[in-house]
């Protein structure tokens, strides 16, 4: 972001993540802890991972449905402790092939 090489339509979607201490919506939390192996490993991801896809469902909420699936896509995979979502940047940054 400090590049400025986020698209306007992505960024305006985004919450500020890169100023002051990072909290995490009650109701996200509270979807993460109600399953106790999704919380433990959730609590095992850096911060910059937990940061980046806590940003992503957020962005999302304007659009219940899509914070739903978002949230609930996130839970399962985190309760597998599997990561996701590395891959496929160029739909988010603006001239993301070049160095």
């Amino acid at each position: 972001m400090a590049e400025g090489r986020v698209k306007p339509d992505v960024l305006a979607d985004m919450p500020d993540l890169t100023t002051g201490d990072f909290e995490i919506a009650r109701d996200i939390m509270e979807a993460i802890k109600a399953s106790p192996q999704a919380w433990r490993n959730f609590r095992r991801f850096s911060g910059s991972y937990q940061r980046i896809r806590i940003g992503f469902i957020e962005a999302a909420r304007k659009r219940p449905a899509e914070f739903r699936k978002r949230l609930a896509h996130f839970v399962q995979m985190t309760e597998k402790n599997k990561r996701f979502g590395f891959g496929g940047i160029e739909a988010y940054f603006e001239d993301a092939g070049e160095p």
